[in-house]
């Protein structure tokens, strides 16, 4: 149902993002990557993925965390591949600290890659599917969208925000053959998981282990982090079975929700 199709996933070079692309491309969709990888990496990667499911891949290093760069992305994407059908707003940079200790430059930072992102590239890619009459949008938030874990200020307000901005774009695209929903996953990636330790540990001077069971996550992912099953339920969302999908946020947590 999607062979042909054109899918933008930002920040995608790696990890889920890299993880719902594959998916969509072993679904027939022709593929743009994104990310800030130097363009020998890059270039490896395109070729590698365009091999393997025999579609067309286009990578384009715009920062959409910028005007300019999301409008860059999806300008490169018209260029090379002609279109864009399917936008894959996939956020997640975050910082650790307490309120009161959390840095002014972290904040805007956060704020500008996770949340104003979503933003640039949804007005930038949104003309052209309400020509076609067609679109999907997807929004991989958080599960600290619908609830919040201390410390990360920035990143809690950004996931809500998603959610909010989700919900706004779909009553804006009701009536049009174009939907938007948004996907909270756990912890996907077991070097964030690391990092947030590291974090922690070094926040409070403590050891590792002590910092690992501080987690909000300790004990909430019986089955542990996936990367997979974002690219499948992704997928789902971009064909016609979901057509009535709409402003809907999708948690991909195990049990981490009441």
């Amino acid at each position: 149902m999607l062979k042909g199709k054109v899918a933008v996933v930002t920040r995608s070079t790696h990890g889920a993002g890299l993880g719902i692309a594959c998916r969509l491309a072993a679904g027939g969709v022709d593929l743009a990557i994104n990310g800030s990888d130097d363009s020998m990496a890059a270039e490896i990667l395109r070729e590698d993925i365009s091999n393997t499911y025999g579609i067309r891949v286009a990578f384009s290093p715009a920062d959409v965390s910028e005007p300019c760069g999301s409008e860059m992305l999806i300008n490169d994407v018209n260029h090379m591949l002609g279109r864009v059908d399917i936008l894959i707003n996939n956020v997640g940079v975050q910082h650790v600290a307490a309120e009161n200790e959390f840095p002014v430059e972290q904040w805007n930072s956060t704020i500008a890659r996770n949340l104003t992102a979503v933003f640039f590239t949804t007005r930038a890619v949104l003309p052209q599917m309400f020509e076609r009459d067609w679109g999907r949008i997807i929004n991989v938030a958080s599960m600290h969208g619908p609830v919040a874990t201390a410390n990360r200020a920035a990143y809690v307000a950004t996931a809500h925000g998603v959610v909010g901005l989700t919900k706004f774009i779909a009553l804006e695209t009701a009536a049009s053959g174009i939907t938007c929903n948004a996907i909270c996953p756990d912890l996907l990636i077991v070097d964030r998981l690391e990092k947030l330790t590291g974090a922690i540990a070094t926040m409070d001077q403590i050891e590792l282990a002590e910092a690992g069971a501080r987690l909000p996550y300790e004990g909430n992912q019986p089955h542990g982090p996936r990367r997979d099953r974002l690219g499948h339920l992704a997928r789902f969302l971009c064909s016609d079975a979901a057509a009535c999908l709409n402003g809907v946020t999708l948690p991909v947590d195990d049990r981490w929700f009441p």
